[in-house]
């Protein structure tokens, strides 16, 4: 049995932030109503005047009547100017309440001046109730109370000063009154709880477009990066292949060790990617459990260091240690993932007279690792974005790199309950500091 969308079970529809943002989406159209329906009721005004000097004459009531109707179409007009300039929701819902002000006042006005037709004009005060709940702006109190609250004048206007009203008369007065707000509430309930669920639809189609383009573009960059990564080891092993099988003989033990080191590290790079590739898939799929392990920090720091020991001309990777580290209970594989991905990127982007030091130490019960290095930095308008996937900075040059590596970070990160900081100048270098929360709860000094 299938389930109804949250929006269609739950009563209140929106959040509040959701609730502001729907009104000003809806900000134009609630705008216009508003135009049409002070231009209409202006219109009907205006129409009327012939009515009332046929009741009334030429008596002062009439010019009374008259000075508030004029006065009233000029509102009307004053509010279909103004609200074609109004930039916020909240100055459209003071110009609505101000024409609501005006129907009341121009509706006690005909009842006042017409004493011996009340019953006859009360029809004219619940076109008014209609009309205000048509072009309140929709927002629930303001559509709801408005018309309420202008009601009630003309209720008391019947009830205790036209005293010589039947009873027939004012029952049907009550009545209509009544039916007035029973259509105005179930118009208001009904069509502003439907264009509230089909926003939230389009809001939801919106996001699934969205995340379906990323989807594709995310997948694009996949594809073009892991080819272009995996053919150059895979032309090196190739490469290396070649000269040992056709010129193995004439190798002296040197040059057959250079080419089974350059298969060697071939595969080693392969492997690391397709590593990261199943840990992002792990990842994306829930399917990352932490196997926590008690570890052995300064050595277990130190043996993660020596893997990046590169020859020749690589950086080599300094470390400061606090003696106190001890053994903390911690997930090896995520935090290797952290400090793998981290002490790669530095060794790749820091020349070979730079300098990459590593830090850690125990600040209550929550392990503090620094991570510091004299490299290309990263240009300070794109360090918000590089934790996205296939992200890489702009000044990486021909480095290679598949823009995996501090997502993989991040994502890390998340699953052990860390926070990162990163403080990079591009051309200077980059610091990161991680700080890894209640690890040392329970667990042991060595």
């Amino acid at each position: 049995m299938s389930r109804f969308p949250p929006f269609l079970t739950n009563p209140d529809l929106l959040a509040p932030e959701e609730e502001a943002q729907y009104r000003l989406d809806h900000h134009a159209i609630d705008g216009t109503i508003l135009s049409y329906g002070a231009i209409l009721y202006g219109a009907v005004y205006a129409l009327l005047i012939t009515a009332d000097h046929a009741l009334l004459g030429g008596s002062p009531a009439f010019y009374a009547l008259l000075v508030m109707r004029l006065g009233f179409i000029g509102l009307c007009a004053t509010v279909v100017g103004a609200v074609s300039k109004v930039q916020s929701p909240r100055s459209q819902e003071a110009w609505a309440l101000a024409l609501g002000i005006g129907i009341c006042l121009s509706n006690l006005a005909v009842l006042s001046s017409r004493p011996r037709t009340y019953n006859q004009n009360v029809t004219l005060e619940v076109i008014g109730i209609l009309v205000l709940y048509t072009v309140m702006p929709d927002r629930r109190w303001l559509k709801v109370t408005v018309p309420l609250l202008m009601s009630i004048p003309g209720i008391c206007f019947a009830l205790f000063v036209k005293v010589h009203v039947g009873f027939v008369a004012l029952v049907t007065i009550l009545l209509a009154y009544l039916c007035a707000h029973l259509i105005g509430l179930t118009a208001t309930y009904w069509v502003s709880r439907g264009r509230r669920q089909g926003w939230l639809r389009e809001r939801e189609l919106q996001n699934l477009v969205r995340e379906r383009t990323e989807l594709a573009v995310l997948r694009e960059a996949f594809i073009t990066t892991v080819s272009h990564e995996f053919r150059t080891p895979l032309h090196a092993i190739g490469t290396s292949n070649d000269i040992l099988e056709r010129h193995r003989e004439r190798l002296d033990p040197g040059q057959f060790q250079d080419m089974t080191s350059r298969i060697r590290l071939a595969v080693l790079h392969l492997t690391g990617m397709i590593d990261e590739v199943l840990f992002i898939h792990r990842v994306d799929a829930g399917r990352v459990g932490k196997k926590v392990q008690e570890t052995p920090l300064i050595s277990w720091l130190q043996g993660l260091a020596a893997q990046f020991e590169g020859p020749g001309e690589a950086t080599r990777i300094e470390l400061e240690l606090a003696p106190d580290l001890g053994v903390v209970e911690v997930d090896e594989e995520l935090l290797r993932q952290v400090l793998g991905n981290l002490l790669s990127n530095a060794q790749k982007y820091t020349p070979a007279d730079g300098r990459i030091l590593l830090r850690a130490r125990k600040a209550d019960m929550d392990l503090v690792l620094e991570l510091e290095d004299t490299g290309i930095g990263i240009p300070q308008s794109e360090q918000a974005s590089v934790f996205t996937r296939f992200q890489r900075g702009s000044n990486t040059g021909n480095v290679r790199g598949t823009g995996l590596g501090l997502s993989i970070v991040r994502d890390a990160l998340l699953l052990l309950g860390g926070d990162l900081e990163l403080d990079s100048q591009e051309g200077v270098g980059t610091r990161i500091r991680i700080r890894l929360k209640d690890l040392y709860r329970g667990a042991h000094a060595a």
